[in-house]
């Protein structure tokens, strides 16, 4: 008993001294201009010698925590016009009001150059972007925020994480990279419910995602003579504004370049709406970029992404603004998120995130809250209005399943094996006979599907193929079960699936038509069109194995291509008759077995028509959802 009392006192003293081994110093402030004492936004504040730092807010506000190591190093503090400061980091320093001098330089006079010389100098910069940017995969921790605003400002929900990323190389355009959320926490506010239910999926995206990384469309050579473009010169940066050309479309602002290395080190600009969306109209936004150099390469340190957009049902404007900050940069990491850890494209963030705690960010690096979002969520502390716990508002059915469901649309192609030969058939019990010669044919058909995710990577699905209109078709209506993963960890994000379904698959051809005087029973069904096409084939029971890639293209959509096996477990020969014309031009199916037929190919007697099933099918589409 007394070496228990001894081992629990050691593992307390242990974790005492723990704690006072790496403590944080947390200084926070604002940065201000040192006549006017006005507020400087977006001011670069780092550690030196290190990779840590934030930026400050809209309000010139920002908050910092150091581990303790780094006493007695300095706290730099940056921003193009001003002069650099900096102040010694040390227990003592609390909070602090940082005085920024502007430059006496001010901005030269527009740059007139020549359009060839002006493309040129923006080709070199595009050119060297595998220069001064990450080519291997780098690792980053930073905050990230959410929120909603109505149409006056107002906030309507935010949510808040500290994230942990990894990033692929800049030549891959399309990396989503890999997040992992490590703590986060938010709220709806008030009025949220009157304005809007909308849900937005891969906002949180914005943090492994830029304009260089993505060859936005003003700094891409292909897309030069849809901008205007005008040169200016502040310290040692050009300063690049553009506009489009196109009314309506295209992006205007400014960038800024390094004009030693020609790197992209800023970027602020206004995209035009665009979308066809059915609840939610885009109006446009606003963007904006900053990047930190370290070590000769350019990282991104800050995103800030105001998308605009018009709730069509509830006829309400929405400000759904998101913005991210680099706290900590790893350079050429060799590591991976599991993807059971990694934040799915399509999870909507600020749907599923824990209760609000006044002192949730202790110890961590965040982007300093504005003051009417800080007051918003001290009401919401009181109120206890929150996304997650007892509080929660009940997520309805509807939204919970549209949340898991997948949608595909595409083309399926298939070839169905006949006897070749010159066919007869003639049914006597409705006094016609048809003739024609059969092979070996091809079916294009409609392929749609809808799935039901149960897990993340396991989901229920429902599928039918219904030919297009021709003399071959092919139709099939199956169930099955699906597994899904991803298979790359940067680019654009692919996946494959392996699934199996079960169900009933009908090959059919046309062997002729006639003319219909009066209503045919056929099927269990009466047909009355003046026309009728008569098909033989075959219809089967089948077990489906199937094989499918995807490569998301953009927003919610992803293409898709998939190969299949058919395994038939059962079938029996048809002779289906189809009307000609008609809206709702209605079919009906019979087996050979059930009628009354004489049946003979190249003038010799058969019992039935040697026909089977596609072996394999190939399909393409869209993915449309998860």
């Amino acid at each position: 008993m007394k070496k228990r009392i001894e081992f629990v006192f050691i593992l307390i003293s242990f974790v005492l001294v723990s704690k006072q081994v790496y403590p944080q110093l947390n200084i926070t402030g604002k940065v201000v201009e040192s006549i006017s004492n006005v507020p400087i936004p977006f001011v670069n504040i780092a550690v030196h010698g290190s990779y840590m730092g934030t930026i400050s807010n809209d309000e010139g506000n920002f908050a910092i925590n150091i581990p303790e190591k780094y006493n007695g190093r300095h706290l730099v503090f940056s921003c193009i016009g001003y002069k650099p400061d900096t102040i010694v980091i040390s227990p003592k320093s609390g909070e602090i009001i940082v005085q920024l001098e502007k430059k006496a330089t001010e901005l030269s006079e527009v740059i007139v150059m020549p359009k060839n010389t002006l493309y040129k100098l923006l080709k070199s910069a595009y050119d060297k972007i595998p220069e001064n940017y990450p080519t291997n995969n780098t690792g980053y921790k930073g905050f990230f925020r959410e929120t909603e605003r109505g149409e006056k400002g107002n906030y309507l929900s935010y949510g808040e994480a500290y994230i942990e990323t990894i990033r692929g190389s800049v030549n891959l355009k399309d990396d989503k990279g890999q997040i992992k959320i490590l703590k986060s926490r938010g709220g709806n506010l008030s009025g949220r419910d009157s304005t809007t239910n909308i849900l937005f999926y891969g906002g949180i995206f914005s943090a492994t995602s830029d304009f260089v990384q993505s060859r936005a469309g003003f700094i891409n050579p292909a897309h030069f003579n849809n901008y205007n473009y005008q040169i200016q010169k502040i310290d040692r940066f050009f300063k690049i504004s553009f506009s489009s050309k196109k009314k309506n479309s295209g992006s205007s602002g400014y960038f800024l370049l390094d004009t030693l290395s020609l790197a992209y080190t800023e970027a602020a600009y206004s995209t035009e709406g665009n979308g066809l969306d059915v609840r939610y109209k885009r109006l446009g936004g606003e963007s904006f970029y900053k990047f930190i150099e370290l070590d000769g390469k350019q990282y991104l340190k800050y995103v800030s992404k105001a998308p605009i957009g018009y709730d069509r049902f509830k006829k309400k404007k929405i400000i759904h603004s998101i913005e991210y900050l680099s706290t900590d940069i790893i350079p050429d990491i060799d590591a991976k998120i599991p993807e059971k850890e990694q934040v799915g494209y399509f999870d909507i963030f600020i749907d599923a995130i824990p209760n609000y705690q006044d002192n949730y960010w202790e110890g961590f690096t965040i982007l300093e809250t504005d003051s009417l979002l800080k007051l918003d969520q001290q009401t919401l502390a009181k109120v206890a209005v929150v996304l997650t716990g007892k509080n929660k508002p009940a997520e309805s059915m509807f939204v919970s399943i549209v949340k898991k469901l997948s949608l595909k649309y595409g083309l399926t192609y298939s070839t169905t094996s006949i006897s070749d030969g010159n066919y007869y058939l003639s049914i006597p019990d409705i006094g016609q006979s048809f003739q024609n010669s059969l092979d070996d044919c091809a079916n294009w058909s409609i392929y749609s599907s809808i799935g039901y995710f149960f897990s993340r990577q396991f989901a229920a699905s429902f599928s039918q193929t219904s030919s297009l209109p021709g003399a071959n078709r092919y139709n099939e209506r199956l169930i099955g079960l699906k597994y899904k993963r991803k298979i790359n960890r940067f680019g654009a994000p692919c996946f494959v699936s392996f699934s199996s379904h079960f169900g009933q698959a009908t090959a059919d051809t046309r062997i002729g038509s006639f003319v219909n005087s009066e209503k045919i029973h056929w099927g269990g069904k009466s047909l009355n069109s003046k026309k009728l096409d008569v098909f033989v084939g075959n219809r089967a029971l089948v077990f489906k194995p199937e094989i499918n890639f995807y490569r998301h293209l953009k927003g919610s959509s992803s293409f898709y291509i998939g190969f299949s096996y058919n395994i038939v477990l059962s079938d029996n020969r048809i002779v289906a008759m189809k009307e000609q014309n008609g809206l709702f031009r209605k079919k009906a199916i019979e087996d050979f077995s059930d009628i009354n037929y004489n049946l003979s190919v190249d003038n010799n007697p058969i019992q039935e028509i040697e026909m089977s099933l596609p072996k394999f099918t190939i399909s393409c589409g869209i993915n449309l959802i998860n």
